[in-house]
């Protein structure tokens, strides 16, 4: 979600100076499956981790903005039973709601 702020060419020099690493079967270890990764969540606004980091633990995640000098992110985390792929629409769309909500609460408190 964070490196999707980046553009392309910013987002590959980190992957390769820091590598990705593999933390579970799920994990998107070649640079240009995560670019493309990176494209779809800037084009659909929100980050899946997909038993990506933890084995039987999804996530859904977006960037919030900055507020005052902090980068913002919602994010939803539950067990792979109950966050399955019948839920997951569900569940994104409540992320996405409320991620509106508060990047509307967060602006009119500046």
């Amino acid at each position: 979600m964070f490196l999707a702020q980046l553009d392309d060419e910013e987002a590959l020099q980190l992957i390769r100076s820091y590598g990705l690493a593999r933390y579970t079967q799920k994990s998107i270890t070649d640079g240009q499956a995560y670019l493309q990764e990176l494209a779809r969540v800037r084009r659909e606004g929100y980050a899946v981790d997909d038993e990506e980091y933890l084995p039987g633990v999804r996530a859904v995640a977006l960037n919030l903005g900055h507020h005052r000098g902090l980068s913002l992110a919602l994010w939803a985390v539950g067990f792979a039973g109950s966050m399955d792929r019948q839920h997951m629409p569900g569940i994104v769309r409540e992320v996405l709601e409320t991620a509106e909500k508060l990047k509307a609460s967060l602006h009119n408190e500046q």
